[in-house]
């Protein structure tokens, strides 16, 4: 009597936990995997900058590369950091529609 009610529960209890993975619960898992991306391509652009900065600035004596190797690319990874934020951002999808990132939420109907 008490193995058909345990084969039960632990039957009922699988079957209840795969139907908690529909789309809304999926939804938290997917913003923190677009969270963990935009974190690692963020931080690599001040790795670059670090790299350019104290290492690749000393490969010439010339003012104009130093300027450009700590300067130059110092604004571009600032620019860049700006760039990812608004692409990466859900409240402002003017710069996903116009490069075409945004997913297409129309769907297809049956015909009548």
């Amino acid at each position: 009597m008490f193995a058909p009610v345990f084969y039960h529960t632990l039957f009922s209890n699988k079957l209840t936990f795969s139907r908690d993975l529909d789309s809304e619960n999926l939804e938290p898992i997917r913003r923190n995997i677009k969270l963990f991306f935009q974190t690692v391509l963020q931080d690599s652009l001040f790795f670059i900058d670090i790299i350019f900065t104290f290492q690749l600035s000393g490969l010439s004596t010339q003012r104009a590369w130093q300027f450009i190797s700590v300067v130059g690319v110092w604004g571009a990874v600032y620019m860049l950091d700006g760039l990812i934020m608004l692409m990466f951002s859900d409240r402002l999808t003017v710069l996903k529609s116009s490069l075409g990132l945004e997913r297409s939420t129309s769907r297809v109907s049956a015909a009548p």
